[in-house]
């Protein structure tokens, strides 16, 4: 049995002041979401040891909890005027790490996003990659159902942390994040308020301008897609909901690229350890996104038929620089 539903679920992504302390959700939480976004609760049950053969009478336990989540959204600003605002910010703040207000320049001409944290006179928003010793943060997230406050229910989730965020940047084409989280645990509730939002009516960025970098030799790409993922590992311990806190200890990112097939050059580049940057910015025709990696390697390369057009298909790993860093994420 289903209910047909005209205006969606609302979700919510808000930042925790401490984990899993869940929060109080307002209409600035709100992230907009595709149909494919989910929560799932699950139950595990703690099991008694049987002291004899019987089962008979065996007093029950409560389970523990946990819940994971999937939050696919549109790369689409928050709104049509402010500079420094995406859809779902606070998600990519928590899985990426840290946010600079103001703390990046995003250099079209030379391919690249200058980070300007130090003196914080960027032009553009800079989110950088957090090491896994930095600060922890989670997410409380919120699933409301209902088209008024008599009848909503919601479904949350706190002290979720981002397992992955994949990015797929199609070229000309509406470009989406996708997002892996899990949680402590959960709970369902009755009678929420449904908060006031206006409905995305601005343009999403697409795939605008890839380039791909080699030994200083530029070259035009396509259809990007790259995940970074964190992962997380418990720290044991006894809590409300009998699960406890989770930490990323180590995060990597990999990635893929299309180009235009122009020989064995790329093939043998990878056999080479060759080093290479890439830079994709998006566009929605007023605002900008960019992506920078200053140090990418080969993982692997092939030569594949692309609708009669031969393209090399690149898969990387991205790494760090001379500066430590592994990507630069930036909007303005």
């Amino acid at each position: 049995m289903g209910v047909y539903r005209t205006n969606g679920a609302l979700s919510f992504a808000k930042k925790e002041a401490s984990f899993g302390a869940g929060a109080t959700f307002a209409s600035e939480d709100i992230v907009e979401t595709t149909d494919g976004t989910s929560i799932k609760p699950e139950v595990s049950n703690i099991e008694r040891k049987v002291k004899t053969a019987s089962f008979v009478a065996r007093p029950g336990m409560a389970g523990k909890e946990s819940a994971t989540a999937t939050f696919e959204t549109e790369l689409i600003p928050k709104d049509a005027t402010a500079g420094d605002g995406i859809m779902g910010e606070v998600l990519l703040e928590v899985t990426a790490g840290i946010r600079v207000a103001k703390g990046a320049t995003i250099d079209s001409a030379n391919h690249k996003i200058v980070d300007k944290s130090s003196d914080a006179s960027g032009d553009a928003v800079l989110y950088k990659l957090n090491k896994p010793c930095g600060s922890q943060e989670s997410l409380a997230i919120k699933r409301l159902f209902g088209c008024s406050t008599s009848d909503s229910k919601s479904l949350s989730a706190v002290g979720c942390i981002p397992k992955s965020v994949k990015f797929n940047i199609p070229t000309a084409d509406i470009s989406t994040a996708t997002y892996e989280l899990e949680g402590i645990g959960f709970a369902t509730a009755d009678g929420e308020d449904v908060p006031a939002y206006t409905p995305v009516d601005v343009d999403p960025y697409v795939g605008k301008n890839v380039v791909f970098k080699v030994d200083g030799t530029i070259k035009d790409a396509k259809d990007v897609s790259f995940t970074l993922t964190n992962e997380t590992t418990d720290i044991e311990a006894i809590t409300g909901s009998g699960v406890s806190a989770k930490v990323v200890i180590s995060k990597t990112i990999s990635g893929s690229l299309s180009l235009q097939f122009d020989g064995w050059d790329e093939l043998n580049k990878f056999k080479s350890n060759t080093d290479a940057e890439l830079y994709v910015e998006l566009d929605n025709g007023t605002r900008v996104f960019a992506l920078y990696f200053p140090k990418i390697r080969y993982k692997s390369v092939s030569v594949e038929d692309d609708s009669g057009v031969l393209v090399n298909k690149i898969e990387f790993n991205a790494s760090e620089d001379d500066n430590g860093e592994a990507i630069l994420i930036a909007h303005k």
